[in-house]
């Protein structure tokens, strides 16, 4: 029976739900659930029913009570279960920190949140790091003292993980950028020595830039970015057409980017004519339209003139001008410190006719490979696309390029795989093909860094999906959604196609004026934004909804401080606002019921007042008369019958009994408006004032009282008299014929299990008094019953009394906001137990 009793407000509540309910409280030290206090009843029901997780500490012990959702922050094979269990002995690994925390919500009612916070537990079978987001806030007893503490938190050790992480990529990719840089340093220095011109043209501006030797052969100004009109303007007009139509054909998808053209320059500023040979790529994205256009512009006017010049002379100067055309090609200072590894093949033979140290260090071999056959000195490459790549380009020449491609080559005779951009360029002269020169780059490093990144991307873009929280990374101006998980969507009412096709705030238009102005202040000043069960009318799914939401603004900064994201994480609290309000109304129901029932018992006591007015006055003085005309009316008939003697001494009694009885009614209901000021009483001097008022009584019995540990107490002096002479009264009125009185009181500070048997107690110690006799007792069925007003067990003719006397010892008790009962043994004896309470 005591387990249904407070199924009702455990109901439902899960996994943790159900093991509370099955708990055997019973021989527990919080006892039965149906002698909790109310407040752990409503703090219980509303944790197990939370989808945020929630944990209680609650009374001196800290006794664990946990929900659904804390579950999964226990692991496997550690703490859990721990329901019922106390909080020192659940938690020792953690408990020099929580510990005082607890304490310290409990001493001051202050809240305490801490973020991102490293505390160990135990779980798993081992002691792991976790991070951890959470609240500390006290939970209220029945009379607004601090008997708990509520833990709301979240694991955040996967985030702090992953920051962690990225952190680390981060790094890893600065360095690459240092390294991509001194790359760049050493080419731009080969570019100086050989006295090149580049240019990098946007195809979709038509706009160029060129570094400062091309600008002056233009004789253009200074500016970053020149409209490509302004340069077609500076070539020769016999060959400004050409030029054009050569821009033009690289750019189409059909010419494979390439551009290679010779044009004459006049210069506008010096009037000089300048002869440059152009050679450039394009490159296209996937649906075929070109990105990206840039190249070299060399000054080959000293080449063109002796180039012509060597036209006119005989056939056997051909030899000399080829070698003068291959030494102007292949001039050993650009080949051999190129920051591109190069290599030349001769003859359709393919033989190595010069190797730079860059491809000598990517192919693992040194000069030896020089006059052998390409696939003689790399023959790990025979068997692969390589030979027919090559032959292809030998015999069409047409260049190829290949960006990013994983090849393994035997270094040294050990297998390595690296990752590759590379390009096959036939040379030829006369229009007849002797050879081919090989560049490549290996990008292995910013290869792995790139998927090192993309994996780390996705792992966050996975775990913001799976999180139970709504999240949502916005960047930019105007702010666009980057990433957003389910729960932010089902949270939101909006639909995924929404975030990706508009403004993030043009989506959540409804609330774009309260939050946007917070949202931008985060992004300003790079400072975090809270808000708790924030009310707000939502749009979602079409219908205006009333939600109450809590979520922060956390921002995300570059190495120079720059908040250049936020991540928005949001909870909804709608269920637990409404359920705490719902709790609030029917406190504030229960609080009017309570000031009624207030108000119809000062009515009572007023009744009760007048009803003591009317025994004082009204009713005393008709009793009064009667008992004087009485003995009048006995003295004037002089000598009278036997008989009409008893019938006097009868009236004589009952009119006794009459005004006894209005006396003790008097007493009982004065009882409770005793303004007496409570002071500190020994009630040793009480039982000794009240046995030298009882001293014949006590004589004539001969009756042994007998008094142990009797302490001091704050009470009424004149009430606690009137209680222990009344029992004493009781005590001697009761005993038994023959047999010595033998009056036993004593006292000891009450256990917790005697205190928890009435609620209406709510002192934390109490002293537990025994006022034992050898009467005659009373039958145990009839305990209550005996302090009931006017009620009696025995005839009034064989015990004298009005069946009030038991009533005022109660009254005076509650008074002093203590408890009394009674008990009888079968040999007799009647023992009252009470319990005052302990200051």
């Amino acid at each position: 029976m005591g387990k249904k009793k407070y199924e009702d407000f455990l109901s439902g509540g899960g996994e943790m739900g159900a093991l509370i309910r099955d708990f055997d409280w019973e021989n527990s030290a919080l006892g039965s659930p149906d002698k909790w206090p109310l407040s752990l009843h409503i703090t219980l029901a509303t944790i197990v029913h939370s989808a945020f997780p929630m944990f209680l500490f609650w009374d001196e012990d800290h006794f664990c009570f946990y929900n659904d959702a804390y579950r999964p922050s226990l692991g496997q094979a550690g703490k859990h279960p721990m329901i019922g269990k106390k909080g020192k002995e659940s938690w020792t690994e953690t408990w020099e920190f929580i510990g005082p925390l607890i304490e310290k919500v409990k001493a001051t009612g202050e809240s305490f949140k801490y973020e991102d916070m490293l505390v160990p537990i135990y779980r798993n079978g081992s002691l792991e790091d976790v991070y951890w987001t959470f609240t500390y806030s006290p939970a209220y007893g029945d009379l607004g003292e601090i008997r708990g503490v509520i833990v709301t938190c979240m694991e955040t050790t996967e985030k702090m993980t992953t920051f962690n992480i990225i952190s680390a990529a981060n790094e890893k990719l600065r360095q690459n950028e240092n390294l991509l840089q001194q790359s760049r340093d050493q080419l731009q220095f080969a570019i100086d020595a050989a006295e090149l011109g580049t240019w990098e043209l946007d195809p979709v501006t038509n706009k160029f830039r060129g570094n400062s030797r091309l600008k002056e052969w233009f004789g253009l100004q200074s500016d970053d970015e020149i409209q490509l009109s302004s340069g077609i303007q500076v070539i020769a007009e016999k060959d400004r057409k050409r030029v054009s139509d050569a821009i033009s054909y690289a750019l189409s998808y059909e010419s494979g980017g390439n551009y290679d053209i010779e044009y004459t320059i006049e210069n506008p500023v010096s009037g000089k004519e300048i002869i440059v040979k152009a050679k450039g790529k394009a490159i296209f994205n996937a649906e075929k339209l070109p990105y990206a256009f840039n190249g070299t512009l060399e000054d080959i006017t000293e080449q063109t003139n002796i180039k012509q010049q060597l036209e006119l002379e005989a056939a056997e100067q051909k030899i000399a001008k080829q070698k003068l055309e291959e030494a102007e090609l292949f001039s050993r200072d650009i080949f051999e410190n190129s920051p591109v590894a190069k290599l030349v093949l001769l003859g359709p033979e393919m033989k190595i006719d010069r190797i730079n140290e860059y491809m000598l260090e990517i192919l693992g071999r040194d000069r030896s490979v020089v006059g052998l056959p390409f696939y003689t000195a790399i023959p790990e490459l025979m068997s692969t696309e390589h030979k027919n790549r090559l032959e292809k380009v030998y015999n069409s020449g047409e260049t190829f390029y290949q960006l990013e491609e994983e090849i393994t080559i035997l270094r040294s005779g050990v297998p390595y795989t690296g990752y590759y951009n590379y390009a096959y360029k036939a040379l030829s002269l006369s229009d007849a093909i002797y050879g081919i020169i090989v560049t490549a780059t290996e990008v292995s490093r910013q290869v792995e860094s790139r998927r090192i990144i993309e994996a780390k991307e996705k792992e966050l873009r996975d775990l913001i999906t799976a999180a139970p929280i709504g999240i949502c990374v916005v960047s930019g101006d105007p702010v666009w959604a980057e990433e957003i998980n389910d729960r932010f969507l089902l949270i939101s009412g909006k639909t995924r196609e929404q975030y990706a096709t508009k403004p993030y705030w043009e989506v959540l238009k409804e609330v774009e004026a309260t939050f946007k102005p917070e949202l931008d202040k985060v992004f300003q000043t790079g400072e975090k934004y809270s808000t708790e069960e924030h009310e707000m009318l939502l749009i979602r799914d079409g219908i205006e909804e009333n939600i109450y939401l809590t979520f922060d603004y956390i921002p995300l900064k570059n190495k120079e401080g720059i908040t250049i994201k936020v991540i928005i994480l949001v909870v909804e609290v709608t269920h637990q606002v409404e359920t705490r309000r719902k709790i609030e109304l029917a406190v504030e129901e229960r609080t009017k019921e309570l000031a009624e029932m207030n108000y119809s018992l000062m009515r009572s006591n007023a009744e009760l007042e007048q009803f003591a007015y009317i025994a004082s006055h009204d009713l005393q003085e008709p009793v009064r008369k009667i008992s004087t005309f009485l003995e009048m009316l006995h003295h004037s008939l002089g000598d009278i019958s036997e008989k009409s003697e008893g019938y006097f001494k009868k009236i004589l009694n009952s009119t006794n009994r009459m005004t006894q009885l209005i006396r003790d009614v008097l007493a009982y209901s004065k009882v409770s408006e005793n303004n007496d000021a409570f002071v500190e009483v020994n009630l040793n001097s009480i039982i000794e004032t009240i046995k030298t008022d009882f001293e014949l009584s006590i004589a004539s019995k001969g009756a042994i009282i007998k008094t142990k540990n009797l302490p001091v107490i704050e009470g009424i002096p004149s009430q606690l008299v009137q209680l222990f002479s009344n029992l004493l009264s009781n005590s001697l009125k009761f005993a038994k014929p023959d047999i010595t009185p033998i009056i036993q009181i004593s006292a000891v500070v009450a256990g917790k299990k005697i205190i928890e048997k009435y609620p209406e107690l709510t002192h934390k110690e109490y002293y537990h008094l025994q006022f034992k006799d050898n009467g005659i007792g009373f039958d145990q069925d009839y305990a209550d019953r005996i302090f009931k007003i006017f009620q009696r067990l025995h005839n009034k003719m064989d015990y004298e009394g009005t069946g009030i006397g038991l009533s005022i010892c109660r009254k005076i008790v509650q008074t002093h906001k203590g408890h009394i009962s009674a008990s009888s043994s079968e040999d007799g004896g009647a023992t009252f137990h009470i319990l005052f309470p302990k200051y």
